[in-house]
């Protein structure tokens, strides 16, 4: 009797396990996961961010919990091996997906080669409920296919691998009476278009030793480049700086810039990188 019963508890513990066994392995085997690199920018004080899109759809019965880590290895001199990493958890309920975007942050401006960082290994670590774990390679996806021709690799080239500055060349009729300036504030690659575009800070403000300045009121200023023609209303006081952002591809172009209000000015430049 007790030989019987010593069997059958082995015979349900075998089975138990199996089912367990099962569970865990349907489990896992029905947890999808993509990790995507979408956006590396650098701004003018070397501050890096690179967004990358992690998704994951849970098909199974029960919810899962991820936890992501990326990993950047990154050489900034010499032999020194410094750690770039963000980390997220994903709660996922049965048949559903959840996605979110981690952000890698870092500064490249004491490198020798701050514009094309050296990065020696790109890892994703992924750890969930039920024994599920996965290592994802991210190298070739998020480091060399942002080294082409088309990506960092055409500003740093261009600009002896320092930070690209914008050569603003011309006036507005008749005199403006205020400074003008246009100033890059960051660039920015994307991963699904393998493009480069630019940011930067058209700026006008008063003379620092001058009473002279735009009669306050509303104005239309009008930007025309490269095709594109956008126009911004303002109110501008006595005496206040004010600011538009020009978003445009890494070449060089004419730029006609129109104040209309209580005064009108008429702008041509020439932008070069």
């Amino acid at each position: 009797m007790v030989k019987y019963l010593g069997t059958s508890l082995l015979i349900a513990a075998i089975v138990t396990i199996g089912i367990v066994a099962s569970i865990f392995y349907l489990q896992n085997a029905d947890i999808n996961i993509s990790v995507k690199p979408i956006f590396w920018r650098i701004y003018q004080n070397y501050n890096n961010t690179i967004g990358v899109l992690v998704s994951a759809t849970n098909n199974a019965l029960l919810t899962q919990n991820l936890n992501v880590t990326i990993i950047i290895f990154y050489n900034p001199y010499g032999n020194v091996i410094k750690t770039i990493t963000n980390s997220t958890t994903l709660v996922i309920n049965p048949h559903m997906t959840v996605s979110r975007i981690l952000y890698l942050a870092f500064n490249t401006k004491d490198s020798p080669t701050p514009i094309i960082p050296e990065f020696t290994k790109v890892v994703v670590k992924i750890n969930g409920l039920y024994g599920y774990y996965r290592e994802i390679n991210l190298y070739n996806d998020l480091y060399l296919k942002a080294l082409t021709p088309n990506g960092l690799l055409l500003l740093a080239n261009n600009g002896g691998n320092q930070f690209p500055i914008l050569k603003l060349i011309g006036s507005f009729t008749p005199t403006a009476p205020f400074n003008y300036t246009d100033t890059l504030l960051y660039y920015q690659y994307n991963y699904t278009t393998n493009t480069i575009f630019l940011v930067s800070q058209f700026s006008i403000s008063p003379f620092a030793y001058s009473k002279q300045y735009l009669t306050p009121g509303l104005y239309n200023i009008t930007f025309e480049f490269l095709n594109h023609t956008t126009t911004f209303t303002v109110n501008i006081k006595s005496n206040s700086k004010i600011s538009f952002y020009l978003i445009s591809p890494p070449v060089n172009y004419n730029l006609t810039v129109i104040l209309k209000g209580p005064e009108t000015y008429y702008g041509t430049f020439s932008i070069t990188i």
